[in-house]
């Protein structure tokens, strides 16, 4: 028997060192020789390690590395995860750990981002914006029916008329209905952290007109807010400058209205947005 002292450099195939093996063993120059042998190559197994992003725009990352060995080994770093929307990332998720450029793979593996739902807190006021209808604060997920969380209409401030939810710098709000979700608020209004969700009262206000000041011949009840239009049928009731409607359509053009206590004149066809009960002259002049 002898020893082969020359032996030749490792063998390489695709950037991969390997090793000579004979008999199911490594060879090397202590590797007794009895008879004519053949020493063959053996390159490492290949694993493939995708990362599948989120999203479907972004291409996925591949890397090809010998089975049992990382990420790390090779030079390679561990991309950044991305999420759905609604969603957040953690990382990627391998063999129930967190992957990074020391995690060893033993087999050929996709990986998609370990996403979780990103929650929000929802609180419902009263009309005021600061007494909360409720003990605390709930937390809800992108998909929950906004108003299934709150089984109860508030009972202050005037008739119910609905809720709002308002963004958290106050400068916008969107109306509510049983089939808004949280998807949708967050959306329209950019919330990030807490959805903010105030009772809507539909408060009313009386507006009457008079023609000398203290006799009332027709009297409006309107929503606070509203606008109504100073038109003919502003001018016409029992007692009032018309008795009928087709009287005051006839003749409108001379008719001014004083909002009384203000001063304020109105022409025919004009705007007047209602704050709260007033009392509207009727004239063809005032005096200044």
């Amino acid at each position: 028997s002898v020893r082969y002292d020359d032996m030749p450099d490792d063998p390489k195939k695709n950037g991969y060192t390997g090793t000579w093996i004979y008999n199911g063993f490594e060879f090397d120059s202590d590797t007794e020789i009895k008879e004519n042998i053949t020493v063959t190559a053996k390159y490492p197994e290949l694993v493939t390690v995708t990362f599948q992003f989120a999203s479907a725009d972004k291409e996925p990352e591949v890397y090809t590395i010998p089975k049992g060995t990382t990420l790390g080994a090779k030079g390679y770093t561990v991309p950044t995860p991305d999420a759905q929307k609604y969603y957040y990332s953690t990382g990627w998720l391998y063999s129930g750990n967190m992957v990074d450029t020391n995690t060893v793979f033993n087999e050929t593996v996709t990986l998609t981002p370990f996403e979780m739902q990103i929650s929000y807190g929802l609180k419902f006021y009263d009309s005021d914006g600061s007494t909360v209808l409720g003990d605390s604060t709930t937390t809800v997920t992108y998909e929950i029916k906004i108003l299934s969380m709150h089984s109860s209409e508030p009972s202050s401030g005037g008739t119910f008329s609905h809720w709002e939810a308002v963004s958290e710098d106050g400068s916008s709000s969107m109306t509510l209905d049983s089939n808004t979700t949280v998807a949708d608020v967050v959306d329209a209004l950019g919330i990030r952290n807490t959805i903010k969700v105030v009772a809507v009262y539909e408060i009313t206000a009386t507006v009457q007109f008079t023609t000398n000041g203290s006799d009332y011949y027709k009297t409006m009840t309107v929503t606070v807010g509203e606008k109504i239009t100073l038109n003919a049928d502003c001018l016409w009731g029992s007692g009032g400058p018309n008795k009928t409607l087709e009287e005051a359509q006839a003749d409108t053009t001379a008719w001014m209205f004083m909002v009384v206590g203000t001063g304020y004149l109105y022409n025919i066809g004009d705007e007047l947005e209602i704050t709260g009960d007033i009392t509207i002259r009727v004239g063809t002049a005032f005096a200044g």
